[in-house]
């Protein structure tokens, strides 16, 4: 009886257990071992969102690099922030085809997305204002004009 209760909770552990997403260097550094396999991957919406009939062209960053990202229009309707100087972009799960040299595309490395969830929202990123390099530019500033009216002064 115990030995059949153990089995049960192993199988019921090993169905429950979800497999984290692929890492981008990874995807990279490993491309011929996922080519054309369908994986999970996560990161940051990043760029403009490429519209192309039907299609749109989105790049999701994970760790240093950045992976194109091939879906239907409808996928992408719910991503509202994309990565920029000013904002942090929507965090996205995509689940898909991977391919290393993909014919479709031109032989580019790319995901063609399934599926696409939001993780979590993007939001507005907060720049800080550091007063201390403001006025020492302004000093800065000041000099440099002194200076150049000092050296083109007339005689």
């Amino acid at each position: 009886m115990m030995r059949i209760l153990l089995i049960a909770c192993c199988s019921l552990l090993v169905t429950c257990a979800v497999a984290a997403p692929i890492g981008s260097s990874k995807l990279i550094n490993h491309a011929k071992q996922y080519d054309n396999i369908v994986i999970e991957f996560q990161g940051e919406a990043i760029g403009d969102i490429m519209v192309r009939g039907e299609h749109v062209w989105l790049n999701v960053k994970e760790g240093s690099s950045a992976i194109g990202v091939w879906a239907a229009k409808d996928m992408a309707k719910d991503i509202h922030h994309t990565g920029s100087y000013r904002f942090k972009g929507d965090q996205i799960k995509i689940t898909g085809a991977f391919h290393r040299a993909c014919l479709t595309h031109g032989g580019d490395l790319d995901i063609h997305a399934d599926k696409i969830e939001i993780v979590k929202h993007g939001e507005k990123k907060l720049r800080t204002i550091y007063f201390e390099r403001l006025i020492g530019g302004l000093i800065l500033l000041i000099l440099c004009i002194i200076l150049i009216f000092y050296r083109h002064k007339p005689d």
